[in-house]
Protein backbone atom coordinates (compact mmCIF):
# COMPACT_ATOMS: atom_id res chain seq x y z
CA UNK A 1 0.00 0.00 0.00
CA UNK A 2 1.94 3.41 -1.50
CA UNK A 3 0.90 5.90 1.87
CA UNK A 4 2.10 8.87 -0.47
CA UNK A 5 0.95 10.43 -3.79
CA UNK A 6 3.06 12.13 -6.29
CA UNK A 7 2.84 15.57 -6.52
CA UNK A 8 2.05 15.60 -10.42
CA UNK A 9 -0.80 13.06 -9.65
CA UNK A 10 -2.51 15.59 -7.14
CA UNK A 11 -2.27 18.30 -9.89
CA UNK A 12 -3.52 16.37 -12.24
CA UNK A 13 -6.19 15.51 -9.92
CA UNK A 14 -6.62 19.29 -8.63
CA UNK A 15 -8.51 20.12 -11.91
CA UNK A 16 -11.57 18.18 -10.72
CA UNK A 17 -13.62 19.19 -7.19
CA UNK A 18 -11.64 18.61 -4.34
CA UNK A 19 -14.04 15.86 -2.51
CA UNK A 20 -13.52 13.43 -5.54
CA UNK A 21 -9.94 14.20 -5.88
CA UNK A 22 -9.88 12.93 -2.39
CA UNK A 23 -11.89 9.76 -3.39
CA UNK A 24 -10.07 8.70 -5.50
CA UNK A 25 -6.80 8.94 -3.57
CA UNK A 26 -8.90 7.15 -0.93
CA UNK A 27 -9.80 4.16 -3.13
CA UNK A 28 -6.15 3.86 -4.60
CA UNK A 29 -4.87 3.79 -0.79
CA UNK A 30 -7.29 0.76 -0.36
CA UNK A 31 -8.71 2.83 2.45
CA UNK A 32 -12.98 2.56 3.55
CA UNK A 33 -14.92 5.34 4.27
CA UNK A 34 -15.36 3.97 7.64
CA UNK A 35 -12.01 4.14 8.31
CA UNK A 36 -11.36 7.74 7.19
CA UNK A 37 -14.62 8.64 9.20
CA UNK A 38 -13.27 6.93 12.39
CA UNK A 39 -9.68 8.40 11.78
CA UNK A 40 -11.22 12.16 11.50
CA UNK A 41 -13.98 11.53 14.08
CA UNK A 42 -16.85 12.64 11.57
CA UNK A 43 -19.88 10.12 10.47
CA UNK A 44 -19.46 8.64 7.18
CA UNK A 45 -22.46 10.51 5.68
CA UNK A 46 -19.91 13.76 6.64
CA UNK A 47 -17.22 11.87 4.29
CA UNK A 48 -20.10 10.92 1.84
CA UNK A 49 -20.92 14.31 1.22
CA UNK A 50 -17.90 15.41 1.21
CA UNK A 51 -16.35 13.05 -1.39
CA UNK A 52 -19.84 13.94 -4.30
CA UNK A 53 -18.75 17.79 -3.40
CA UNK A 54 -22.31 18.12 -1.96
CA UNK A 55 -21.60 21.32 -0.52
CA UNK A 56 -24.95 22.75 0.13
CA UNK A 57 -26.06 19.84 2.42
CA UNK A 58 -22.64 20.14 4.27
CA UNK A 59 -22.10 23.18 7.35
CA UNK A 60 -20.56 26.18 6.96
CA UNK A 61 -17.50 26.85 4.66
CA UNK A 62 -15.32 26.54 7.78
CA UNK A 63 -16.14 23.43 8.62
CA UNK A 64 -15.37 22.11 4.99
CA UNK A 65 -12.50 23.79 4.93
CA UNK A 66 -11.40 21.58 7.91
CA UNK A 67 -12.93 18.48 6.91
CA UNK A 68 -10.66 19.12 3.59
CA UNK A 69 -7.47 19.63 5.49
CA UNK A 70 -7.62 17.05 7.80
CA UNK A 71 -8.73 14.86 5.20
CA UNK A 72 -5.89 15.20 2.42
CA UNK A 73 -3.62 15.01 5.74
CA UNK A 74 -4.65 11.83 6.80
CA UNK A 75 -3.71 10.68 3.17
CA UNK A 76 -0.55 12.27 2.69
CA UNK A 77 -1.80 15.04 0.50
CA UNK A 78 -1.05 18.37 0.70
CA UNK A 79 -4.46 20.09 1.41
CA UNK A 80 -3.40 23.55 -0.54
CA UNK A 81 -4.34 22.94 -3.90
CA UNK A 82 -7.29 21.25 -2.48
CA UNK A 83 -8.40 24.29 -0.56
CA UNK A 84 -7.28 26.37 -3.69
CA UNK A 85 -9.88 24.77 -5.66
CA UNK A 86 -12.55 24.71 -2.96
CA UNK A 87 -12.20 28.11 -2.56
CA UNK A 88 -12.94 29.29 -6.48
CA UNK A 89 -15.26 26.98 -6.33
CA UNK A 90 -17.44 28.20 -3.34
CA UNK A 91 -17.12 31.43 -4.19
CA UNK A 92 -18.87 31.02 -7.29
CA UNK A 93 -21.49 28.96 -5.99
CA UNK A 94 -22.22 30.66 -2.70
CA UNK A 95 -22.20 34.27 -2.77
CA UNK A 96 -22.86 35.79 0.50
CA UNK A 97 -26.77 37.61 0.22
CA UNK A 98 -26.36 40.16 3.18
CA UNK A 99 -23.88 42.16 4.38
CA UNK A 100 -22.67 41.16 8.06
CA UNK A 101 -23.85 44.05 9.74
CA UNK A 102 -27.56 43.73 8.18
CA UNK A 103 -27.89 40.19 9.60
CA UNK A 104 -26.32 41.48 13.03
CA UNK A 105 -29.07 44.59 13.25
CA UNK A 106 -31.76 41.92 12.84
CA UNK A 107 -30.46 39.66 15.38
CA UNK A 108 -30.65 43.21 17.51
CA UNK A 109 -33.70 44.09 16.61
CA UNK A 110 -35.51 40.85 17.54
CA UNK A 111 -33.14 40.41 21.04
CA UNK A 112 -34.71 43.89 21.78
CA UNK A 113 -37.60 42.94 21.07
CA UNK A 114 -37.37 39.88 23.32
CA UNK A 115 -35.46 42.25 26.35
CA UNK A 116 -38.62 44.56 26.31
CA UNK A 117 -41.25 41.90 26.18
CA UNK A 118 -39.66 39.49 28.81
CA UNK A 119 -38.98 43.38 30.91
CA UNK A 120 -42.90 43.98 30.59
CA UNK A 121 -43.90 40.68 32.10
CA UNK A 122 -41.51 41.10 35.18
CA UNK A 123 -42.88 44.32 35.83
CA UNK A 124 -46.54 42.80 35.73
CA UNK A 125 -45.63 40.43 37.88
CA UNK A 126 -44.04 42.48 40.26
CA UNK A 127 -47.20 44.82 40.43
CA UNK A 128 -49.41 42.05 40.45
CA UNK A 129 -47.38 40.74 43.79
CA UNK A 130 -47.43 43.75 45.26
CA UNK A 131 -50.92 44.00 44.98
CA UNK A 132 -51.87 40.88 46.22
CA UNK A 133 -49.56 41.40 48.68
CA UNK A 134 -51.06 44.56 50.29
CA UNK A 135 -54.77 43.10 49.56
CA UNK A 136 -53.80 40.23 51.57
CA UNK A 137 -52.03 42.84 54.21
CA UNK A 138 -55.23 45.02 54.48
CA UNK A 139 -57.43 41.59 54.89
CA UNK A 140 -55.55 40.64 57.74
CA UNK A 141 -55.39 43.56 59.71
CA UNK A 142 -59.10 43.60 59.04
CA UNK A 143 -59.14 40.28 60.59
CA UNK A 144 -57.15 41.40 63.14
CA UNK A 145 -59.51 43.86 63.88
CA UNK A 146 -62.77 41.90 63.92
CA UNK A 147 -60.95 39.15 66.02
CA UNK A 148 -60.28 41.35 68.75
CA UNK A 149 -63.36 43.23 68.69
CA UNK A 150 -64.99 39.71 68.91
CA UNK A 151 -62.93 38.86 71.71
CA UNK A 152 -63.90 42.23 73.68
CA UNK A 153 -67.35 41.41 72.72
CA UNK A 154 -67.37 38.06 74.03
CA UNK A 155 -65.62 39.06 76.99
CA UNK A 156 -68.52 41.96 77.57
CA UNK A 157 -71.14 39.16 76.78
CA UNK A 158 -69.78 36.97 79.16
CA UNK A 159 -69.32 39.58 81.90
CA UNK A 160 -72.99 40.92 81.18
CA UNK A 161 -74.53 37.32 80.81
CA UNK A 162 -72.40 36.60 84.74
CA UNK A 163 -74.05 39.65 86.12
CA UNK A 164 -77.50 38.81 84.98
CA UNK A 165 -76.95 34.94 86.50
CA UNK A 166 -75.87 36.40 89.56
CA UNK A 167 -79.12 38.63 89.62
CA UNK A 168 -81.58 36.04 88.75
CA UNK A 169 -79.92 34.30 91.67
CA UNK A 170 -80.32 36.78 94.16
CA UNK A 171 -83.92 37.31 92.89
CA UNK A 172 -84.30 33.62 93.01
CA UNK A 173 -82.70 33.38 96.41
CA UNK A 174 -84.56 36.42 97.50
CA UNK A 175 -88.24 34.59 95.94
CA UNK A 176 -86.99 31.49 98.02
CA UNK A 177 -86.44 33.26 101.12
CA UNK A 178 -89.81 35.77 100.52
CA UNK A 179 -91.59 32.48 100.37
CA UNK A 180 -90.28 31.09 103.20
CA UNK A 181 -90.79 33.91 105.43
CA UNK A 182 -94.15 34.39 104.15
CA UNK A 183 -94.66 31.13 104.58
CA UNK A 184 -93.36 30.25 107.74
Amino acid sequence: MNMTASMDEVNELVQEKPGSVLAKIREVKGLSREYVASKLHLRVRIIELLEADNYPQMPEAVFIKGYLRAYARLLDVAPEPLLDTFNAMFLTERKCEKALWQGRREHNRSQRMVRWTSALITLIAIVAASLWWQKNKDVQQFTDKTAEAKAETTVDTQVKLTDLSRMQSLFSVNSDDATEIKGG
